[in-house]
């Protein structure tokens, strides 16, 4: 119930319950007590620090909250996530999302701030592929969207993973970094199938 209440902006809902059973206890009556409190909208969001106009649009894209809107406090987990998305795609594969709710007086208006930091610019590194036994691995290397050198984009790892499936050879696909916790500017990676029976394989069609 509480989460139901701050999902529309009532951010101190306090809640209270009670039962009452009867005599040979065989039946209860529950009583649930809300007081809802204030109700807190949002007044403002800002983007600060991204100076690329183009950029700063698709940040401005991720904005599940408006203003004027009551105040959810859950889709800022999913905006920063969005956002850290946004950055991934051109090679900022570890940019920071800082954020910085202002109330007002009364809790009734929120404004926040989103001050993302870039960080490094990430390339693609040397591309293992690992699980080809029966097929080729031009069968893989066919399909992918990026290559050794190319800057990071999480959008055509995807985009590859995807063409793997689709293509009807591979059950399961995976293409990621060798190291998730390496902060070197070239990332080596490495795709994982894991080849579909042969009475399995269908051929997809491509997007």
């Amino acid at each position: 119930i509480r989460a139901f209440y701050q999902q529309h902006g009532y951010l101190s809902t306090a809640i209270t319950a009670s039962q009452r059973y009867n005599e040979d206890r065989t039946q209860v009556t529950c009583r649930v007590s809300i007081n809802e409190g204030i109700r807190t909208r949002v007044e403002q969001l800002t983007i600060v620090g991204e100076q690329d106009k183009a950029v700063r649009k698709k940040l401005e894209n991720t904005l599940l909250l408006k203003e004027g809107q009551p105040f959810n406090p859950a889709l800022l987990d999913q905006i920063v996530a969005s956002m850290k998305d946004v950055y991934a795609d051109d090679g900022y594969i570890q940019a920071n999302i800082g954020i910085f709710p202002k109330f007002n007086d009364d809790q009734s208006l929120v404004s926040v701030v989103f001050q993302p930091q870039r960080g490094q610019q990430f390339r693609i590194g040397a591309i293992t592929i690992q699980g080809v036994v029966r097929t080729n691995k031009e069968f893989v290397t066919r399909e992918l969207q990026i290559h050794e050198g190319d800057v990071y984009s999480r959008k055509k790892i995807k985009d590859t993973t995807r063409r793997l499936l689709q293509s009807g050879f591979y059950e399961s696909a995976s293409f990621r970094q060798l190291d998730p916790k390496s902060t070197e500017i070239i990332q080596p990676m490495i795709i994982e199938v894991t080849e579909a029976t042969a009475k399995d394989v269908k051929f997809g069609t491509e997007a």
